[in-house]
């Protein structure tokens, strides 16, 4: 029997169950504009929105992947509960030459952005670096004439280390010459902030009526700055107040000048979201550009255990790593997200977590560290792209191991606040509870992957909600009576597998 015809039999019992007084409040679209209310996302319909998510980034040209642009694919991404596309915004794809700008991956990158308006998916913009250019033995994150217009290091690349691997990358960030790079950037050293100012300034014009587009995000993991000049800089405060907070002022003024409306997503270093204080913390006093743009501002956090061998995550669990990833550095990074924003206003979104790979062992690394970081940030009613999106193998067959941990049940909208939900990845079932709010006029909006539910699945509500499935969208919405003489009531949802033929 077919998921369709168990839900529509389903249905067809429960409606003889509900009121013929009840109203059919009519579907939103897929996408639309968000802002900010006190820390949650929120649509034009006063709907709290939750994301969840993939990076796409392609490090060298032509700078975009073409399976964003691949029908079958994007709507499998949106039947696995996906709404939303971390998508790289490249620099060096923009102007690949100082002063001129790529209409041609200008138009690709509308395109795909388009693409993901079509199937309901929003888009943020991403402007993707790692150790900043191909002359540190990365990929161009920022052009490659932008360091060439820079002073040469004082000690050339990679000193003071011997060699920097492809492997460890990350390395780099320690060299000189990339400290002194990343600070020529922050004291706009031969202009070279105004030019990311200018590409930034770019993209929005482009973008600013893409309703799609859920925010701009102004760097990727951006690092300390010169920290052998003034080695204080390696405290993240420091870091934080006294390079980027500058530096994210200025580009949301120039894309504010453009834009007034699309979010505006800003990171701290990396180690600055384990701890808080003005030296330990992220060093921000306020969101970008002062409190008056606390609604339209995300703080953007990475999760990563850094004590994790990529190598070894197909084997078990080792208690030793998971007692440091799970009880201690993990709840201390969602800890330190949410003190930040409720000091600063907007909202949270862990733009990047991963580099673990399911596999469908119940014990193996990679599993467990994943549905560990998923279920951590759904228990927190945090927003999150995975990084990095395996989802299909070499011959395009869909990895069921891998999007199986990654395709949960969960609320992407909710009509009201919502105060608990989870989503058990073994029994597959799912349960919110929620303040509804009666004056709002949309429904809540729940993902259901069907992937989950191979027999088919039934919904149970409390009273007076009602609900319908949208077999085509994977989305159940829930919805109340108008005769309801209660503005805001606690409501329950549950949604459970159906175990037989």
């Amino acid at each position: 029997m077919s998921t369709a015809l168990v839900v529509l039999l389903v249905l067809s019992v429960l409606a003889r169950a509900v009121s013929p007084c009840c109203r059919s409040i009519p579907k939103p679209p897929r996408v639309g504009r968000i802002r900010i209310n006190g820390n949650d996302f929120v649509d034009e319909y006063r709907r709290t929105r939750f994301f969840h998510g993939f990076n796409s980034v392609r490090k060298g040209f032509p700078w975009y992947r073409a399976d964003l642009l691949n029908d079958t694919k994007l709507h499998l991404y949106r039947s696995w509960g996906f709404n939303v596309v971390r998508l790289g915004a490249m620099w060096a794809g923009v102007e690949p030459e100082r002063g001129r700008v790529n209409d041609t991956y200008i138009r690709q990158l509308r395109k795909t952005v388009d693409a993901l308006a079509k199937v309901g998916i929003f888009a943020i913009l991403d402007m993707h670096q790692d150790v900043l250019s191909s002359r540190f033995g990365s990929y161009d994150g920022a052009p490659r004439w932008v360091i060439d217009l820079l002073p040469p290091p004082k000690n050339p690349f990679p000193w003071p280390l011997e060699h920097v691997s492809k492997k460890n990358w990350a390395l780099g960030y320690l060299t000189q010459a990339v400290g002194e790079a990343f600070q020529g950037i922050y004291d706009n050293v031969a202009g070279v902030r105004d030019d990311m100012t200018r590409f930034w300034t770019t993209v929005a014009s482009v973008f600013r009526r893409h309703t799609n587009v859920l925010g701009y995000e102004f760097i990727n993991e951006p690092w300390a700055g010169d920290i052998y000049t003034d080695p204080t800089l390696l405290l993240p405060g420091i870091a934080g107040s006294r390079n980027l907070q500058p530096l994210y002022d200025v580009l949301n003024a120039a894309i504010r000048r453009i834009d007034a409306e699309t979010l505006v997503f800003y990171e701290p270093v990396t180690w600055g979201v384990v701890l808080n204080g003005s030296r330990m913390g992220s060093g921000f006093t306020s969101v970008p550009g002062g409190p008056a743009y606390r609604d339209r501002s995300v703080f953007s956090y990475h999760y990563y255990c850094w004590i994790l061998d990529v190598d070894r995550q197909h084997r078990d669990y080792d208690l030793f790593d998971r007692t440091v990833c799970d009880k201690l550095l993990g709840p201390l990074v969602f800890d330190t997200a949410k003190a930040n924003v409720a000091r600063l206003g907007g909202a949270a979104f862990m733009t990047e977590f991963g580099l673990c790979d399911p596999d469908g062992r119940k014990n193996s690394t990679a599993t467990v560290e994943c549905e560990f970081v998923i279920s951590l940030a759904e228990s927190r009613a945090q927003s999150w792209t995975y990084w990095d999106a395996s989802f299909f193998d070499d011959d395009g067959n869909v990895r069921e191991s891998v999007v199986s941990t990654f395709a949960r049940v969960y609320a992407q909208a909710v009509a009201g606040k919502l105060l608990h939900s989870v989503f058990n990845a073994t029994t597959f079932v799912f349960s919110m509870r929620y303040i509804h709010d009666a004056t709002i006029n949309a429904p809540t909006e729940i993902a259901v992957p069907r992937m989950h539910y191979p027999h088919g699945f039934f919904v149970r509500v409390s009273w007076p909600l009602q609900w319908s499935f949208d077999d085509d969208l994977g989305v159940l919405y829930v919805t109340t009576c108008w005769y309801m003489f209660m503005n805001y009531f606690e409501a329950e949802v549950e949604v459970h597998p159906v175990w037989f033929l």
